[in-house]
């Protein structure tokens, strides 16, 4: 999981780098940050549940399935 958020942290860092020398369309570093953000938020999201899964204070929400 360690490495799952050091890739996209180290690509948030770069486009920071990049944003600050000016070198590219803001707009685009905006929404690529945004993006990268979004996906460690999912991520950390995803580690939380399954720590709560795994400890055992996690509560399911079980509810019926139409499956025709």
């Amino acid at each position: 999981a360690a490495h799952d958020l050091r890739t996209p942290a180290a690509s948030l860092r770069t486009l920071a780098e990049t944003a600050l020398r000016g070198d590219t369309d803001s707009t685009d570093v905006h929404r690529r940050t945004l993006r990268l953000a979004e996906g460690m938020g999912s991520l950390v999201d995803g580690l939380l549940t399954r720590a709560r899964l795994m400890s055992g204070t996690a509560v399911l929400a079980v509810e019926p399935l139409r499956l025709d």
